[in-house]
């Protein structure tokens, strides 16, 4: 089965892994945050089923090295660049808007050095081996651009949802705001990759930067984490949607042609 159905095995893996995660806390109220322990090592095992997975996969057909070879290849990005400043430039202009609101005594250089370290680790590295290195250009070569990308779109938000029966710090965030975001996310992570098909980089710091802006949009000040998300879904969208159409006119199909043998 693993051979011959590689993204039903991914998909299965991945949700039974997050499964017993979120089992874990409804059962265990101290363990709803990632914040310390007992929370800590149970989020872990949701944030990393994704790429956990893709990594056995990998491994199982002698392809893991090339897999985790995509996450340090710098070289090539071109374009990308330009849609991974997105969300400097979002987080910019709130800061503009809002500057006299704005506190940045507490962001040292050991702060904001944990705040990459943490949300890197808790976020991108344990996630996007899996969505983007694996799951989208495996259903992009079976179903197109576009149809992978909302595919992989609605996986991610459904993967989320348990978050939202419990007292975790997404629940503060409505689900819809939260899916317009995962929609906006996931078409500029899989334009980056339509850019630069043979790295995971792009895809990788974008979700870094999704993150740490709004991380510091909260702890800056700037705005509660309702508050940013709804004020930054629909503009992050038509960013997204704008780029969609111009972009992927002249990168036709470029990941898809990379899929992942395994």
């Amino acid at each position: 089965m693993m051979q011959s159905h590689p993204v039903l095995v991914f998909l299965l893996g991945t949700f039974a892994l997050s499964s017993i995660a979120f089992a874990l806390m409804f059962a265990i109220p101290s363990a709803q945050s990632p914040e310390g322990m007992p929370g800590l090592p149970i989020w872990l095992i949701a944030i990393w089923s994704p790429s956990v997975m893709a990594m056995i996969l990998a491994y199982n057909n002698g392809h893991l090295s090339s897999l985790l070879g995509r996450l340090i290849a710098f070289k090539g990005l071109g374009m990308s660049w330009v849609i991974i400043a997105i969300p400097l430039l979002i987080l910019t202009a709130g800061l503009i808007i809002s500057w006299r609101e704005v506190r940045f005594d507490d962001f040292t250089p050991r702060f904001v050095l944990l705040l990459i370290g943490l949300n890197l680790f808790l976020g991108p590295l344990g996630e996007e081996l899996g969505w983007r290195g694996f799951l989208q250009p495996s259903l992009e070569a079976k179903v197109g651009w576009l149809s992978a990308t909302l595919l992989v779109c609605v996986i991610w938000a459904i993967w989320h949802a348990p978050l939202w029966f419990i007292a975790s710090p997404q629940s503060e965030i409505p689900y819809f705001i939260f899916c317009v975001h995962v929609l906006a996310y996931g078409l500029l992570m899989a334009l980056a990759q339509s850019v630069a098909p043979h790295s995971l980089v792009p895809a990788v710091l974008l979700h870094l930067l999704f993150n740490v802006t709004a991380s510091v949009a909260l702890l800056s000040n700037l705005a509660g984490s309702e508050r940013w998300y709804i004020a930054t879904a629909f503009p992050y969208l038509a960013i997204a949607i704008v780029l969609a159409l111009l972009v992927r006119n002249d990168a036709a199909s470029t990941v898809g042609e990379l899929a992942p043998s395994f």
